[in-house]
């Protein structure tokens, strides 16, 4: 359900083959000066432009110093800053939202959806190519790239590594080539390159949390990705 009209002719996009986006988007006038792409508007065409310029017009958070080329990146991001009580409040407010299956909170409606097809397994993005189905629009877009002629555009400029997404570059650069390791446990104070690995480790070595095979081999591991290696060597799919 919508507020606003516009908002449901938007999210009907998302629902369109690929043949017919591409005919609705020969009707939009402003044409992006980079690429082929073409928008309905030129607040859209502004917002996709800085995806070609670099620029960060979205601000600079106050507490990490990073910077963001919109003003919803930032916001999104302001809000993992947030203490829980304050995110309770601002739900309270309506102007965030808390899932129903598992209580955590979101800035807005478009996060909080993208969060629900984790409990209700919907999967309605299937890729046109190959029929795999995705539960996020985004996580289908990241998949059309394999069936390109270049599924990893984003090159290293320090080695010969690539990358599918631009996320895993930037990470990539942080913690192989500059060595920065910023993510101090909070139990501990030992520093991690991402925060993924700092949770790996509260996990094993402060929670003594095991992730049992569930074979039931007896084997339990410290954390998911020695897990899913175990998965993968004893246990392959047929």
């Amino acid at each position: 359900m919508f507020t606003r009209k516009a908002n449901l002719t938007t999210h009907l996009f998302d629902h369109l083959s690929g043949e017919e986006r591409a005919e609705v988007r020969q009707g939009w006038r402003h044409g992006c000066y980079f690429c082929t792409k073409h928008f309905k508007s030129l607040s859209y065409l502004s917002c996709h432009l800085v995806v070609h310029t670099k620029e960060k017009v979205g601000g600079r958070c106050h507490v990490c110093r990073k910077t963001f080329s919109s003003k919803l990146g930032m916001t999104n991001h302001w809000f993992a800053h947030l203490s829980e009580d304050e995110k309770v409040v601002l739900v309270k407010q309506g102007s965030s939202r808390e899932c129903l299956f598992c209580q955590k909170k979101f800035p807005d409606n478009a996060t909080y959806h993208a969060h629900l097809v984790s409990h209700t397994k919907e999967k309605p993005f299937r890729c046109d190519q190959c029929g795999a189905l995705f539960g996020r629009n985004g996580d289908l877009k990241l998949h059309a790239r394999i069936h390109t002629s270049n599924p990893k555009p984003f090159n290293c400029d320090e080695c010969d590594l690539a990358f599918s997404q631009k996320p895993h570059l930037a990470r990539h650069k942080k913690t192989v080539h500059r060595k920065l390791k910023d993510c101090a446990c909070p139990e501990c104070g030992k520093k991690f390159g991402t925060k993924s690995n700092m949770v790996q480790h509260v996990d094993s070595v402060h929670a003594k949390r095991r992730h049992p095979c569930p074979h039931h081999c007896g084997r339990t591991f410290a954390n998911i990705s020695n897990l899913g290696r175990h998965l993968r060597k004893i246990h392959p799919p047929e």
